[in-house]
């Protein structure tokens, strides 16, 4: 038999809450809901007896802990002032709103990622280095094939099977754009297809540029 409500708790305080009367909801375990105002900013907030009396539920849920970081720095990033925005209902982590010391854009960033180092600019950062990689549209260091996509099947970079036809396709992509180079019956001819115009296309290109294929730029050159 369900036990009956306590009503003897309406009024009451539980740290920030005040309880105002019971409601007909239930939680997922079947128990009342009480309605509560919460006397830090006069929200409203449902739960139950035993949220209340073990201190689960202290206010509305608003309220959530943080250290004042204003004017503080991380990375390349000043946070400037904390926000009302919400990530989800469910992370009550605090959204600081910051200025980005290299570009001078703003910016909002978790307060956790500002604590642990995840986000050290408003993105200029990581778009510089990006830019930095690329010669003419090409990054050297990306040209040895050593990173291959967890979706490949050949074992080597622009080689993969066409299933609608039954055959192996060698492609290769240089300056922004890709070059076909054919269909092959085996996967060995296809690598090896690929592998030529590595060393003619690629080749050409590293000795111009006076880099090896990790990226490492020659110092002799002036």
């Amino acid at each position: 038999m369900p036990r009956k409500p306590d009503l003897s708790i309406i009024g009451k305080v539980f740290n920030n809450l005040r309880v105002d009367n019971l409601t007909d909801e239930r939680n997922s375990y079947g128990q009342r809901l009480y309605s509560c105002t919460c006397l830090l900013c006069g929200k409203t907030r449902k739960a139950t007896k035993q949220n209340l009396q073990r201190g689960e539920i202290k206010d509305c849920g608003n309220h959530h802990q943080y250290n004042d970081i204003t004017g503080q720095i991380f990375g390349n990033l000043q946070a400037l002032y904390v926000t009302d925005k919400k990530i989800s209902a469910k992370r009550r982590c605090k959204v600081w709103h910051c200025k980005c010391l290299l570009c001078g854009k703003e910016c909002d960033v978790l307060y956790n990622d500002l604590m642990r180092g995840n986000v050290q600019s408003c993105g200029c950062l990581k778009s510089e280095k990006i830019k930095q990689l690329f010669v003419d549209g090409t990054a050297p260091c990306k040209l040895d094939g050593s990173k291959i996509r967890s979706t490949n099947t050949s074992g080597t970079t622009g080689v993969w099977y066409d299933k609608t036809r039954n055959k192996w396709v060698a492609e290769i992509m240089f300056k922004g754009k890709k070059y076909y180079l054919g269909r092959f019956e085996n996967k060995e001819e296809a690598i090896k297809k690929r592998k030529e115009e590595e060393e003619r296309i690629f080749g050409d290109f590293l000795k111009n540029i006076g880099s090896d294929k990790n990226g490492t730029k020659n110092n002799s050159r002036k």
